[in-house]
């Protein structure tokens, strides 16, 4: 939607200032619209916790980044989309200190690349 794509713009233009509440409101209109547990929704929310990430708060961008997994998890064709979304959370997990975590999160994801691919 139309709110996402500005707030995509806004943080990859590093106006994350802006961008960090059009995400929020991106994320509200897609459960609002769809319910709590569509891929649309995980997609905002993934895009929501970019922007935490790049505005330093690895805490957030970490809970966000698991809720978007847990939504691909489920989705029927979600596989793809749930290695990304390891590989960003491992990364946010790296970035907030949780090294372990973090590896475990991205060998999870080579587990989910290497066997459907």
């Amino acid at each position: 939607d139309a709110v996402d794509e500005l707030a995509c713009l806004y943080r990859e233009t590093d106006r994350l200032d802006e961008a960090a509440p059009l995400h929020a409101e991106a994320v509200a209109i897609a459960r609002a619209a769809l319910g709590d547990r569509d891929p649309v929704v995980a997609s905002r929310l993934h895009n929501q916790a970019l922007c935490d990430r790049e505005r330093g708060d690895h805490a957030q961008a970490v809970v966000r980044f698991r809720e978007a997994l847990d939504i691909r998890r489920d989705a029927p064709d979600g596989i793809l989309y749930t290695a990304a979304a390891l590989t960003q959370l491992g990364g946010a997990l790296r970035l907030s200190g949780a090294f372990s975590e973090a590896e475990t999160a991205y060998r999870d994801a080579l587990a989910v690349y290497t066997a459907h691919l």
